[in-house]
């Protein structure tokens, strides 16, 4: 089991929650697929990163995926050789995800060469980075990496590396931060979150984003979608930690 699958676990849910809509939903996703497979950003044009969030949301709602299509998008990208790293796990996780949901394979040769492009971002602590050839890793690169590798149906290479440095970013109080300069965790606000996120959804706000700061105010963009995939995906993921909190207390920072 991995991570993209662990999530789409919860995302199945969809079809429930959405009842009678959950048709509409799913015409409204494959009208945001271009003819050349891709799905399309907010300017129109295929990109790994919407493409990752159609094939997602048609998986979630168990609808028929159109492999043939996306793959030939796929197949556009080659090695990654030309993407960043985010793109490059986006790439990952698309062949992960019609190697799931479809006959359809990733030819060898891609698959090795990803994870070789993948390696290129790895720290010198042995997590990895956003950033090629730096110095430490990050909470988030490190996720996106292990992922990406999942979706590959492969190990992330040297493991103990990766959780040493995962390690250095523990902080004091039982969490950890993105990456050195964070001096306190994000995970103790978990709980709060989730207490927030069942209140809206209880009163019935939970369907009425608004963007966060000026730079967002500025350039908003909202998928109607996005309320219940982030719920959902949220809540199934506070579940999971609650349930796992044991043994995530066993583990204690280095030198502690």
């Amino acid at each position: 089991m991995n991570l993209r699958l662990e999530m789409l676990q919860v995302a199945r849910l969809a079809p429930n929650l959405l009842g009678d809509s959950a048709s509409l939903v799913e015409k409204f996703i494959r009208s945001e697929q271009n003819s050349d497979g891709g799905f399309k950003d907010r300017a129109g044009q295929s990109d790994l990163y919407y493409t990752v969030f159609g094939l997602d949301s048609l998986l979630a709602l168990q609808a028929e995926i159109p492999g043939d299509s996306v793959a030939g998008f796929l197949d556009q990208a080659g090695t990654g050789e030309n993407l960043d790293f985010i793109h490059l796990c986006c790439l990952a996780r698309c062949w992960g995800t019609l190697q799931h949901a479809t006959p359809i394979r990733c030819a060898p040769e891609i698959r090795e060469a990803l994870m070789e492009r993948l390696i290129l971002f790895r720290s010198r602590d042995g997590g990895f980075n956003l950033l090629p050839r730096q110095a430490t890793g990050s909470v988030y690169a490190s996720f996106l990496a292990a992922g990406a590798f999942g979706d590959l149906a492969a190990q992330v290479p040297e493991p103990i590396t990766l959780i040493q440095s995962l390690k250095r970013l523990e902080t004091s109080d039982g969490a950890w931060a993105n990456d050195l300069h964070g001096k306190t965790g994000s995970t103790p606000s978990l709980h709060r979150g989730t207490e927030w996120l069942v209140g809206k959804i209880e009163c019935g706000e939970w369907q009425q984003p608004s963007p966060i700061g000026f730079y967002f105010a500025k350039l908003w963009y909202y998928e109607r979608l996005y309320p219940l995939i982030f719920s959902v995906a949220a809540l199934g993921k506070a579940i999971k930690v609650n349930m796992d909190e044991e043994k995530l207390s066993e583990f204690r920072p280095l030198g502690a």
